[in-house]
């Protein structure tokens, strides 16, 4: 009689759960200019809801996801070819220090990193808005 021991089963996910880390799973060229954003994006914020300063770094992993999330799926064009991390960096990069030279010393009005990323239908999305006025559509 073979008594073979069965493994155990893998307990299910938890719906709505992610236990993974965005770092691990995306090219290290992409992550490394995602990394240049997390760099130059201020740590801190006016929360005009609480008239008080907020933090704008508090999610990495989301922020990465988003960024990969709009690489993975945009046809936007730029300068004859789809948009590179590079260029989405450089995007972020250019909001970045156009809000912090705005505030002048003051804590500067820009959204949280992960935020600046998002692409839910009929919301803002920033990094259009930030896309277009780098391109001069928008003043």
């Amino acid at each position: 009689m073979d008594t073979a021991v069965n493994p155990a089963k893998r307990k299910a996910k938890p719906r709505s759960r992610d236990y993974s880390l965005a770092v691990l799973k995306y090219p290290q060229d992409a992550v490394n200019e995602f990394n240049r954003i997390w760099e130059q994006w201020p740590k801190s914020g006016w929360n005009f809801s609480t008239k008080s300063e907020g933090a704008r770094r508090v999610n990495y992993n989301e922020a990465l996801e988003r960024f990969m999330d709009i690489l993975a799926h945009t046809d936007i064009q730029i300068d004859a070819h789809t948009m590179t991390a590079s260029d989405l960096a450089d995007v972020a990069i250019h909001y970045a220090v156009r809000v912090i030279r705005q505030a002048h010393g003051n804590p500067p009005t820009c959204c949280c990193i992960s935020n600046f990323f998002s692409c839910v239908e009929n919301m803002k999305h920033p990094w259009k808005e930030e896309l277009l006025n780098m391109a001069g559509f928008i003043k």
